[in-house]
Parts: C-alpha cells; sequence; structure tokens
C-alpha cells in the first residue's frame, strides 16, 4: 500500500509585513488589556503544491488562549491557503491537522516564526490607534 503524501507545510508573518518590500516597514501592535504585554497580529496558514486537495484546517493554539485555543478554518475561495488570524505575545509551536477532501487527516506541527521579522532592521514597531 503506498502512503499519501502531501506537499503542504505551515506557515506564519506579521499581518502588515512584506517581505518583498525593502523600504522601512511599520509594524503594529495593541496591549493586552490586564497584563500590558504587546500583542502582534499573525496570520498562520497553508502553503505547497496540493492545497487543492485541503478541506479543512484545525489548528491547537497555546493553552494561553483558553477555550479559544482550537480553530478550524475550512478551504473557501475566499481562503484558499486556510489562514488564520490571532493576536499573540508569544511564540509557540501550533499543532495542525489538515483534511484533505477524502476525510484523511495529516498532522504536523509548526513553530511560529513572526519573531524573526520583528528582529528584521527594516521594521519600526508602533503601537496601533485605538481606532483600529
Amino acid at each position: 500500500m503506498k502512503l499519501k503524501t502531501y506537499n503542504l507545510r505551515v506557515n506564519d508573518t506579521l499581518v502588515d509585513f512584506d517581505e518583498s518590500n525593502d523600504a522601512q516597514q511599520t509594524v503594529f501592535y495593541r496591549e493586552a488589556s490586564r497584563s500590558k504585554r504587546k500583542l502582534y497580529k499573525v496570520r498562520i496558514f497553508l502553503e505547497g503544491r496540493d492545497l487543492p486537495y485541503v478541506k479543512q484546517v484545525k489548528y491547537t493554539l497555546h493553552s494561553t488562549f483558553g477555550k479559544n485555543r482550537v480553530k478550524v478554518v475550512r478551504r473557501r475561495p475566499a481562503n484558499l491557503d486556510c489562514g488564520l488570524l490571532i493576536w499573540t505575545w508569544g511564540i509557540f509551536t501550533v499543532h495542525v491537522e489538515i483534511e484533505d477532501l477524502k476525510g484523511r487527516v495529516t498532522e504536523l506541527e509548526h513553530y511560529l516564526t513572526f519573531g524573526e521579522q520583528l528582529q528584521d532592521r527594516r521594521v519600526s514597531i508602533q503601537k496601533a490607534s485605538t481606532q483600529s
């Protein structure tokens, strides 16, 4: 029996960051209401040739997300890479379960990498206005 493997990987990025832009960039954060920690808007998503075979993705976030730690994202025309937006202050490992169109599930782990973008010399970090 031949085991089916997919060309898929999990990635993440700061929402306001554009790697193709060599100019200075601004990344905005907001403060958590109780802890006053900086929260960054991060997008977690799939990449790879086999995206058309994905039905949905279940993302399990860090335990500090509490009852909101499990998110299921169905693949739709408006979200072909099953992207998930989160606000987070920390970097952690995301458990990812990818369900294909035949109901088979592939499990992956992804350690968030947006922290590398925060270290980029082109990035200026500023507090978001209360209107955003």
